[in-house]
């Protein structure tokens, strides 16, 4: 067996596909998702949060733990609305942090390699600067030229072509992928000028873990 993976708040499962494909075992934990499992892939619903799950996750011995902690209440897309959500509950950018600091903490008690990501984002005030900054599009050479997005091919740009400022923090011996960048077009992403709203659908499409960069972290920190 070449190892465990492990990926956070993971709804879509991408960052992990190519583990699986791989040879690796994986196991996608995320509050909201569905679970089932695809080869190597599993998706269980659980809250990570928990000190059961917790338990869990390191019983697995995880060769590397990935994270994507919820944004909306620090990305800075959203400054607009930190006012009144800072009203509503003073602590609700505290809470995202102790969501993402989960993350480097298990990875420390299970000597994993780790990182987490945030889109542009509040958690600097928590966390210091990212180590790692990066668009979408400086990925998408690593992703075929009739590429083609299998999930949401209306609103995601094949190869990954858009903009996205991405927040990377890591550790653990993790190691930041070479870049392999496309064109991409001036303005916004279709993510953000075609959709609007709160639905589960318009969160999953926005969130969704760009195939480019899954593709080049795993060529990057494979053993």
């Amino acid at each position: 067996m070449l190892g465990t993976c492990v990926s956070l708040y993971d709804e879509s499962g991408n960052l992990l596909r190519p583990w699986a494909e791989a040879g690796y075992t994986c196991y996608c934990f995320d509050l909201e998702g569905i679970e089932r499992d695809e080869g190597n892939l599993h998706f269980i619903k659980a809250d990570v949060t928990s000190a059961s799950t917790q338990s869990f996750i390191l019983s697995l011995r995880p060769y590397a733990i990935f994270g994507f902690p919820p944004c909306t209440d620090v990305a800075v897309s959203g400054a607009k609305h930190f006012e009144r959500k800072l009203r509503d509950d003073p602590a609700a950018q505290a809470k995202a942090a102790e969501l993402a600091l989960i993350i480097p903490m298990l990875a420390q008690d299970s000597g994993s390699i780790w990182m987490f990501e945030n889109p542009k984002s509040m958690l600097v005030h928590h966390f210091g600067p990212p180590d790692h900054v990066f668009h979408p599009w400086e990925f998408g050479g690593y992703l075929p030229e009739n590429d083609i997005h299998p999930r949401w091919p209306d609103y995601i740009p094949a190869r990954d072509a858009y903009p996205k400022e991405t927040y990377l923090w890591s550790g653990g011996g993790y190691r930041f992928p070479e870049k392999a960048p496309v064109y991409c077009p001036p303005g916004w992403s279709p993510q953000t000028t075609k959709l609007g709203g709160k639905s589960a659908k318009t969160k999953q499409i926005r969130s969704e873990t760009p195939r480019g960069f899954a593709k080049a972290n795993f060529m990057a920190n494979r053993k």
